[in-house]
C-alpha cells in the first residue's frame, strides 16, 4: 500500500515544480508592465491664414500622440502617423506636419496645419512657430 502513496506524493512533487515557472512566467506576461512616458510642449504657432495653435506632445513606450487647440477651442488628440521625413500627426479634424527644407544656403523648419472640414485647396496652411528655439527639443518618433 505504501507504493501508491509514494507514487501520489512524487507525481503531486512534478506537477508543483513544474506548474511554479510556468505560473510565474503567465503571471509576469499578465501584468503589463508600467508605461513611461514623455511631454513635449505645449508648442505655440501662428499661421498664415490667421489660424493660431497650440501642440503638445506625447511619447510613451506603446504610442506617440498629440494634444492640439486650435482657435482657443476644445482639444482634440492626434495620432502620430508614419512620415518620410520630418513629423506627421493626424487625427478626425485636424493634421499637423512639420518638415524641412533647404533655400537661401541652409536648412529650414516648415510647419503645416490641415483642417479636413475645408474645401481641398484651403485645408493645408503653412504656420510659423512662435517659440522658434524649441523645435529642437521636439521628439522624433
Amino acid at each position: 500500500m505504501r507504493k501508491p502513496n509514494a507514487l501520489l506524493f512524487m507525481m503531486l512533487f512534478v506537477i508543483a515544480t513544474v506548474s511554479c515557472p510556468i505560473n510565474a512566467v503567465s503571471q509576469a506576461v499578465v501584468q503589463k508592465q508600467p508605461v513611461s512616458s514623455s511631454v513635449y510642449g505645449p508648442f505655440y504657432y501662428t499661421c498664415e491664414d490667421g489660424t493660431h495653435f497650440s501642440i503638445t506632445f506625447y511619447n510613451s513606450s506603446d504610442a506617440y500622440t498629440a494634444i492640439i487647440k486650435v482657435n482657443g477651442g476644445a482639444s482634440q488628440k492626434l495620432a502620430s502617423e508614419e512620415a518620410t521625413t520630418g513629423l506627421s500627426y493626424s487625427g478626425s479634424r485636424y493634421s499637423y506636419g512639420e518638415g524641412h527644407s533647404y533655400s537661401d544656403g541652409g536648412f529650414h523648419d516648415e510647419f503645416y496645419l490641415t483642417d479636413n472640414t475645408k474645401a481641398f485647396s484651403q485645408q493645408i496652411t503653412s504656420c510659423v512657430e512662435l517659440s522658434a528655439h524649441a523645435h529642437k527639443t521636439r521628439p522624433r518618433p
